[in-house]
């Protein structure tokens, strides 16, 4: 039996840089580490020798065009949910097939949109983040995630999206006491001309999960 959706308002979270890094203020004043810099702490090296690799000028580029077409995915996206005109948001032809291919995934997976980029945050954890999706998927309460990717992704290759996406079911049971166990992780690869699909259990993850927050707690405090 699925549980109807937790009606439950969250709260906006201020976000503050400290030290590059990007921190989360919550109600009660406390400031907790986003979850993205936290597990993105972990690949400074591999990307640090991928930049050594391409090149300064080359690398830059490719981050900066990478990090725009992902937000205007998100962005899109989260229009497209609400019933909005998404239009704005794809800038080519290319981006048009992008958007297309995820719609139309979700078109045929998503029945309910229940929670679109809310901030989630643990007390018991120390840790902060923003959600992309949380709905009912292939009939189940599922946490999504969009990726995009300029080349097909293996499993093992993308722990830390599983392990993002488990705070924010650990995260969302904190604060709603409603357990969601499912994980989506939808890659748009090369800008629509590949799609991956990646599904995970929460629970596989919850140990790993802990072992990052607490290795990267013990370097920093």
């Amino acid at each position: 039996m699925i549980l109807a959706k937790p009606e439950f308002i969250f709260s906006d979270l201020n976000t503050k840089t400290i030290d590059t890094k990007r921190y989360y203020v919550t109600p009660e004043g406390n400031k907790f580490i986003s979850i993205t810099t936290l597990l993105g702490h972990f690949k400074k090296k591999s990307i640090a020798q991928w930049r050594k690799r391409v090149g300064e000028k080359e690398a830059n580029r490719i981050t900066a065009e990478s990090s725009s077409n992902g937000t205007r995915m998100h962005s899109g996206l989260e229009l497209y949910l609400d019933g909005k005109d998404h239009k704005q948001y794809v800038e080519t032809k290319e981006e048009e097939v992008q958007f297309d291919c995820i719609k139309n995934h979700l078109d045929n997976h998503l029945q309910e949109t229940w929670y679109q980029e809310i901030p989630l945050y643990s007390n018991q954890l120390g840790v902060a983040g923003r959600v992309d999706l949380i709905g009912l998927y292939n009939n189940m309460p599922t946490i999504i995630d969009f990726k995009t990717s300029r080349k097909l992704k293996k499993k093992q290759w993308i722990e830390d999206y599983f392990m993002q996406a488990t705070f924010y079911s650990m995260a969302f049971f904190e604060l709603t006491n409603y357990p969601i166990k499912d994980i989506a992780i939808l890659i748009s690869v090369n800008k629509g001309e590949d799609f991956q699909v990646f599904h995970e259990k929460v629970g596989n993850w919850m140990k790993p999960l802990h072992s990052k927050i607490k290795e990267y707690k013990g370097i920093f405090l």
